[in-house]
C-alpha cells in the first residue's frame, strides 16, 4: 500500500479530524475518574479507501462503518505513541492545534 505523506496527513486531520478526551467514573484511579483521549476522522464510506491508508498510516486504530447513516469512523484510543508524536514532528496549522 502507498505511504500517505506525513504533510497531507496533517492537513488532512485539520480539516477533517477531531481531538476529544472522555471522563469516565472508575474506582481504580485515585481521583476516582479515567482519562481516555482519542483522535478519529469521519468520513463517507465512499472514502473507504482513504481512510485505509490513514489506518495504514499510523499502524494502528479501528474503522466502524454506521451503516444507518452511511459513515466511516476511524478511530485511535491510544495517542500516545504513534498520534501526539506525528504531530509534534508535523504540527497541525489551523485552531485545532490549540486543542490537540
Amino acid at each position: 500500500m502507498e505511504l500517505l505523506n506525513p504533510f497531507w496527513v496533517t492537513g488532512f486531520v485539520d480539516g477533517e479530524g477531531c481531538f476529544s478526551i472522555q471522563f469516565v467514573e472508575n474506582k481504580k484511579y485515585k481521583l476516582g475518574l479515567e482519562v481516555r483521549p482519542s483522535f478519529s476522522i469521519g468520513q463517507s464510506k465512499k472514502s473507504k479507501g482513504m481512510m485505509g491508508k490513514v489506518a495504514f498510516f499510523f499502524c494502528q486504530g479501528s474503522q466502524n462503518i454506521r451503516s444507518d447513516k452511511g459513515l466511516l469512523k476511524y478511530e485511535i484510543n491510544h495517542i500516545l505513541s504513534t498520534i501526539i508524536p506525528h504531530f509534534l514532528k508535523y504540527p497541525l496549522q489551523s485552531n485545532k492545534k490549540r486543542i490537540f
